[in-house]
C-alpha cells in the first residue's frame, strides 16, 4: 500500500539521534533484523497507512536490531511514517511508553493493539 516507507538509512539516522539524546549504547546488533523491520509494512496485506505504521512500530521494537534504544527508535520511526503520509499523532511520548509497558507486562504487545492505539490518537492532516 505505502509508497512512502521509512528507509533503512532513515532508521539508522533516527537511532543515532536517540543515542546522542539519551547517551545509550550505540551500534547495530543485526542489520538483517533492521532490514526486515522496514520491509514489513510493505508486505501489502495491511488495511491502511495507520496499520502499516503500527506494524513498523511493532517490528522495530520486537526485532531488536540495535544494541540499545529499539523502543525509542521504533516510536520515532512510526511517527516519521505517519508524517510522510500526512497523518499526525496526538499523544505524549510518556503516554505511549505507559501503554507499551502495560502491553509488555501483560505479554500482549501485538500490531493489532498498536493499530487500535494509533487509531484512537490520530488525526488526519487534510
Amino acid at each position: 500500500m505505502s509508497t512512502l516507507p521509512v528507509t533503512l538509512e532513515e532508521l539508522i539516522q533516527l537511532h543515532e539521534i536517540q543515542i546522542n539524546l539519551f547517551k545509550s549504547l550505540p551500534g547495530i546488533k543485526d542489520i538483517g533484523r533492521l532490514e526486515a523491520s522496514v520491509a514489513r509494512p510493505k508486505a501489502g496485506y495491511f488495511s491502511d497507512e495507520i496499520e502499516e505504521a503500527a506494524v513498523l512500530w511493532h517490528a522495530i521494537m520486537t526485532n531488536h536490531g540495535f544494541n540499545d534504544g529499539n523502543k525509542r527508535v521504533a516510536y520515532q520511526a512510526m511517527k516519521l511514517y505517519l508524517y510522510k503520509h500526512q497523518i499526525i499523532i496526538k499523544i505524549a511520548p510518556q503516554e505511549a511508553e505507559s501503554f507499551l509497558m502495560c502491553r509488555f507486562n501483560e505479554h500482549n504487545l501485538t500490531h493489532e493493539n498498536l493499530t487500535k492505539f494509533l487509531r484512537f490518537h490520530l488525526e488526519k492532516n487534510d
